[in-house]
């Protein structure tokens, strides 16, 4: 008897631990976060006590807190509830034991939509006022769906990217709760900080996602796109664009005049091909110009020394005065050229006489005179009513004039005349402040016959023989040494 009723006893405990119950629940709103009526129907195998408890177990993600109002059309009595975490627990009062199969309908007020679009089931345990599970089941699966576009999440490929090089991005249009809003089906505007952005639209989107390439062309440390449709936008995180291969150099603006032989400063700019500077650029540049007098401060040469950050700023000097220079910059197998600037000569340093022939005593010849600064370039500001020398010589004789004409565009042209004949001479100036100038050595030789000149002679016996000295002059009374002629007496 003992051993039969233990058989019983398991055989029913057997069948209620099998026993499920058919459960479907509807939403009146199924959007995410919402919160709405869900209406819970099932169908027991067993009958439900009048005084048993109907247990929902939401799936985690469902706020339950706010839930105003329990009803239920199939069932009588009196029906409380209560919240437990993420159960309903439904308690009858007073009412009759529902028939087993009989549809029976539970709505809930205020539940809040699980905020991740998803499909959900739901637990339903019934059981009896002590407490026992009499049956269980899961609901068949029920959809909480994707809210209204709120905002669009922007995501790209690394945090670095190259000027011009297209890179990828997914844009996905989100409801408030991050999900995909799959309806969506538009285009987006894009745009990004440098204005240098493309394309400016997108395609339209698939499923609520769009993913394809972008190119900026402007370099920045920190730059961020920007997609918008419908009124509504989304940002990416912050990256860095870097310039993309060397292309040219360029200078700042170069002031003129500059003065030959004085340091004066230059900027040059490393750019890529789309124009950004090149802050990766370490190399260096070899600068030229058409004077080909140009030496860098820093080095004593032409060439810079190491960029920094894509620039070099530093002094050049170019000592030979001339107009329109352009310097060219060289590096890496790419060149740049400045703008148009002169060179100015430098102060009067020294004063330069164009070479002398041999001249004749009491003859006017032509010098020229050539104010020079420090580097030989012709002081073309030397030139007025106050721009005159004093002229002299290093030999015997006069020297007239012994000033100057005016100067013209720093040279002066005009005739002296030397008394005197003699070898290795040389004509001097000098502007009395200490500028000075000296020409090469020439002969001074006598001019032609003026006239002749009688040794004086003693007193002398008639018709006697005596010697005279007789000696062809200039008109300096210089000997003139060519004349090999006969005078008559």
């Amino acid at each position: 008897m003992y051993k039969k009723s233990v058989l019983v006893f398991s055989l029913l405990l057997w069948t209620n631990l099998f026993a499920q119950v058919t459960v479907n629940v509807t939403p009146a709103n199924s959007t995410a976060g919402n919160a709405t009526i869900h209406t819970v129907s099932f169908t027991s195998t067993v009958s439900l006590p009048g005084d048993g408890q109907i247990v929902l177990v939401y799936p985690s993600g469902f706020d339950l807190s706010s839930i105003l109002v329990v009803s239920s059309p199939s069932m009588d009595g009196s029906l409380s509830y209560s919240v437990s975490g993420d159960s309903v627990i439904l308690t009858r009062t007073g009412g009759t034991a529902q028939t087993p199969g009989d549809l029976e309908i539970v709505r809930l007020a205020n539940v809040t939509n699980a905020p991740l679009a998803s499909n959900y089931q739901l637990t339903l345990r019934i059981k009896n006022n002590a407490g026992t599970i009499l049956e269980s089941g899961v609901s068949s699966s029920f959809s909480i769906l994707p809210g209204p576009l709120d905002h669009f999440s922007v995501v790209l490929t690394g945090s670095s990217m190259i000027a011009g090089t297209p890179f990828d991005a997914t844009i996905t249009a989100q409801d408030a709760f991050n999900n995909t809003v799959t309806v969506f089906n538009a285009t987006a505007d894009l745009s990004d900080l440098t204005g240098t952005l493309s394309p400016l639209q997108t395609t339209s989107f698939t499923s609520g996602v769009w993913s394809g390439k972008l190119t900026v062309r402007k370099t920045t440390s920190s730059n961020t796109i920007t997609a918008r449709a419908q009124g509504k936008a989304g940002t990416s995180n912050n990256f860095q664009v870097l310039p993309t291969i060397l292309g040219t150099f360029t200078f700042d603006p170069i002031l003129s005049p500059q003065i030959a032989g004085k340091a004066f400063s230059i900027k040059i700019t490393a750019k890529d091909t789309l124009g950004n500077v090149k802050t990766d650029y370490t190399g260096n540049a070899s600068l030229s110009e058409k004077t080909t007098t140009l030496e860098v401060e820093a080095t004593g040469t032409n060439q810079t020394p190491s960029f920094t950050l894509g620039t070099w700023t530093g002094n050049i000097l170019i000592t030979q005065a001339s107009k329109d220079i352009q310097i060219t910059a060289t590096g890496s197998g790419k060149t740049g050229v400045s703008g148009f600037f002169n060179v100015d000569p430098g102060p009067v340093d020294h004063f330069a006489i164009l070479s002398i022939g041999d001249q004749s005593a009491g003859v006017p010849f032509p010098i020229t005179v050539i104010a020079l600064d420090l580097n030989e370039n012709v002081v073309t500001n030397f030139s007025g009513p106050l721009c005159r020398v004093n002229l002299a010589h290093t030999g015997v004789g006069t020297l007239t004039p012994s000033q100057s004409g005016n100067f013209f565009n720093g040279v002066w042209t005009g005739n002296v005349t030397i008394s005197r004949t003699q070898t290795g001479d040389r004509i001097t100036v000098n502007d009395g402040a200490g500028h000075t100038g000296q020409s090469s050595p020439f002969n001074v030789v006598a001019s032609t016959v003026d006239h002749f000149v009688i040794s004086s002679i003693s007193t002398q016996t008639a018709g006697v023989g005596f010697s005279v000295s007789v000696r062809a002059e200039d008109k300096e009374n210089n000997l003139v040494t060519g004349f090999n002629g006969n005078a008559s007496l």
